[in-house]
């Protein structure tokens, strides 16, 4: 999904989404954006299963 970067308000990044509905983003995770970006966002489903995997085991491991 990419969003389009409207405008920085305060510490926040106001992005246009789809039908020009708007979300906001915290401008700490993408500092150096500037309006007109296109940001990209995907979810890593890789990393994510990993994370996943690497709790389960330890929530095994204080369980046991």
């Amino acid at each position: 999904m990419q969003v389009i970067v409207d405008r920085i308000e305060k510490e926040k990044i106001v992005v246009e989404i789809a039908e020009g509905q708007i979300a906001y983003i915290d401008q700490k995770l993408l500092p150096d954006v500037q309006e007109g970006d296109v940001i990209d966002l995907t979810i890593n489903k890789e990393a994510t299963k990993k994370r996943k995997n690497k709790i389960d085991k330890l929530v095994d491991e204080l369980f046991q």
